[in-house]
């Protein structure tokens, strides 16, 4: 808890980065198409960040 005595709010962007770096290695070993992979898992990352986002909304608020 912070001083105003709220939960501090979890980060996404890790999330955001670790998925698209672990899209762009697993699309280029699996797929040969690392810009395919990078895509696929930032998508993934942004959905994941933005579920983290709204749930920190709903229990800080």
């Amino acid at each position: 808890m912070d001083r105003s005595g709220r939960k501090g709010t979890r980060a996404g962007g890790f999330i955001l980065f670790v998925g698209i770096m672990a899209g762009a290695v697993i699309g280029g070993y699996l797929f040969g198409e690392p810009s395919a992979g990078l895509l696929a898992g930032g998508a993934l990352g942004v959905v994941i960040a933005l579920a983290l986002w709204l749930r920190d909304r709903r229990y800080t608020g």
